[in-house]
């Protein structure tokens, strides 16, 4: 968590976006790269308006997580991770492109969510797309 919070200072706003992720992905990852480095409030409500701007879902979706993770209200994420976690099932994983078959955004929630202590369950049928650290 140390080396994520270090790495939360790159990418910036002003980077140019990724060809596979758009400029609405390059704003979620900066604004998650805000909230691991646990930038002011300010900055990172700026940041996550800007990653929602924008039509792409999981995208939006990671927004509420952010912004249920900074309250640290428990019933939301863990509503929040399911809605994110249904959609990657219908809508990532059946894609013919391998790292599509774990959800990223899954695992990282889960696992901020368990560094933070914030208590929440992953359901059966999602456990296979969330990768464990051991």
């Amino acid at each position: 968590w140390k080396f994520l919070k270090k790495l939360g200072t790159y990418p910036t706003p002003d980077c140019r976006p990724d060809s596979d992720y758009g400029k609405q992905g390059r704003d979620m990852y900066v604004a998650l790269g805000a909230f691991l480095r646990d930038a002011p409030d300010a900055e990172l409500q700026t940041l996550l308006e800007r990653a929602v701007a924008g039509p792409k879902k999981l995208c939006k979706m990671a927004v509420a997580l952010i912004r249920a993770g900074r309250a640290h209200d428990q019933a939301t994420f863990q509503k929040e991770l399911i809605e994110l976690l249904k959609y990657y099932k219908k809508n990532e994983f059946p894609k013919d492109y391998v790292p599509s078959k774990i959800s990223f955004e899954g695992t990282f929630f889960v696992h901020w969510a368990e560094k933070e202590k914030i208590p929440l369950t992953v359901p059966p049928e999602f456990e296979d797309h969330i990768v464990r650290l051991k």
